[in-house]
């Protein structure tokens, strides 16, 4: 239950982020609209996500398990060196590449413009070099944020993106006649208020953290962190996304937007719960491995799973009956017209069919990053570049944007299944026939709670969206609640909601 208790804490604290996250998008939905100035700024922003990306996946392998050992074996002063080095070697990395990706914008640019629209590749120029500068803010924050759910200390390290987009929307209400520099200043200016509040935090938490070069400090760590698989496993695991973003950006004018948004509204339900779960999960799994809990472990995973796939579940049916009504009445205002709400209700909906592939795969990867089995993520890293790249361009003629996003979904489902299988072969079956009959009730109840939110939404469309979207929320949250009630979960209210 100790899990499940920080589960929820950290859960809330994703719920609050995605709900003022939500206003930033209004506020850039109101601004912006859909079209080449944001078309821009999510070409911006290709890059530095990317290294950001590949930054952290590195500490989540070889940091966060190297840590958490330590801490469990009582060698502070290792753990200590472990995260002053980490945490040093983070910031001057991502700050030497940023420079120079800023001094190579020559060949950078015309790399990312390629297959655009003149309009956007006009507001491409100002915003790349800004932009690339959110690399190391954003790595130094992650990584604190990482020493912290090591500590177990995840409601210091939940909060603090809370700051940052509250600093962002200040930011952005106040220099909105600058355009896409007012985009680029917000989050930036966002960044810095989130990675100052989370070192803030170690400080109050009485860890030591302080700058060391020193390399010969942790070979054992260090090694761990930057060998050749995991560097594979993360630049591949990174490329994706950014793959997926410029194969939408040639699907015409307003398409990235469109998938920003779609995006955007999809990370919230990633973002909100199962990344913030497995935060939790990789020094839970690393506990458990280091320690030869086999079965605990294999019972975690059961649990986890049948918790993902209501959580899939409800969101695709919830995507599906109310996703149109929302966007309509999140986003229809200012320069966000019908057709764009149109076309992003479609590519959201593309999205989320592959959120049971996402969210599994996620966590499937965190038991192998406890493990220090690398060579499993980048082996499938590989399989994932290829089949997203196959899929995205074989779908982007027939369907636009929207086949980018259903490319995605069946790319992740397909790399979802060989990571379950490669994991059920190292620890048994992951999936009891008690889950295997949980998942039958689970499809067959969120059928019919689909079918009964389209008709609510029949019979209440003369009230009004609000209570559209709140009655389908109901029926819908009421249907799983029951059901995560029932074995392999077997959780009370009280485990869900109470103390």
């Amino acid at each position: 239950m100790k899990m499940v208790s920080a589960a929820r804490t950290v859960v809330l604290f994703g719920i609050i982020l995605q709900v003022t996250g939500f206003a930033k998008l209004l506020v850039i939905a109101d601004f912006f609209g859909a079209g080449p100035l944001l078309d821009a700024y999510y070409l911006a922003l290709v890059i530095p996500t990317f290294l950001t990306g590949v930054s952290s996946g590195i500490l989540q392998t070889g940091f966060v398990p190297a840590y958490v050992a330590s801490r469990a074996r009582g060698a502070d002063d290792a753990a200590r060196t472990i995260a002053n080095v980490t945490l040093t070697w983070t910031l001057l990395g991502l700050t030497a590449a940023a420079a120079l990706l800023c001094l190579l914008r020559g060949t950078a640019l015309p790399l990312l413009a390629h297959g655009i629209a003149v309009p956007t590749q006009g507001a491409l120029l100002p915003a790349y070099t800004l932009l690339m500068w959110m690399a190391p803010l954003n790595g130094l924050a992650d990584g604190a944020a990482m020493l912290l759910n090591a500590e177990g200390r995840f409601a210091a390290a939940a909060s603090a993106p809370l700051l940052n987009v509250v600093v962002g929307i200040l930011v952005l209400f106040a220099l909105r006649d600058l355009g896409i520099y007012a985009l680029a200043w917000s989050l930036l200016a966002g960044l810095v208020a989130q990675a100052l509040m989370v070192l803030a935090a170690i400080r109050l938490a009485g860890l030591s953290l302080r700058p060391r070069l020193t390399l010969q400090a942790a070979p054992g760590w260090l090694l761990a962190g930057i060998a050749l698989p995991v560097l594979i496993s993360n630049v591949l695991g990174n490329l994706v996304p950014a793959l997926i973003q410029m194969v939408a950006a040639r699907a015409g004018t307003g398409s990235l937007s469109a998938m920003g948004y779609a995006s955007r509204l999809h990370n919230s339900l990633v973002q909100a719960v199962v990344m913030s779960v497995s935060v939790i999960l990789l020094p839970h799994f690393a506990r458990l491995m280091a320690q030869g809990r086999a079965a605990e472990l294999r019972l975690s995973l059961e649990r986890v799973f049948a918790a993902t796939l209501l959580f899939a579940a409800a969101s695709a049916v919830l995507v599906a009956a109310g996703g149109p009504v929302l966007i309509k009445l999140l986003l229809q205002r200012g320069t966000f017209t019908a057709d764009d709400a149109r076309l992003v209700a479609r590519v959201w909906l593309a999205l989320t069919a592959g959120l049971l592939g996402t969210t599994w795969g996620i966590f499937l990867a965190r038991l192998f990053q406890a493990q220090q089995r690398p060579w499993v993520i980048a082996t499938l890293a590989c399989v994932s570049v290829v089949v997203n790249a196959v899929l995205a361009m074989a779908f982007v003629s027939p369907w636009g944007v929207v086949g980018v996003a259903a490319a995605s979904s069946l790319a992740y489902t397909l790399i979802m299944c060989l990571f379950h299988r490669r994991a059920s072969r190292m620890l048994g079956g992951l999936v009891s026939s008690a889950t295997g009959l949980f998942v039958a009730r689970a499809l067959l109840a969120n059928a019919a709670a689909y079918a009964t939110a389209l008709w609510c939404r029949d019979m209440l469309q003369e009230v009004g969206p609000v209570v559209v979207i709140a009655v389908q929320f109901g029926v819908v949250a009421a249907t799983n609640v029951l059901l995560a009630r029932t074995a392999p979960l077997r959780l009370t209210l009280r485990a869900m909601f109470g103390s």
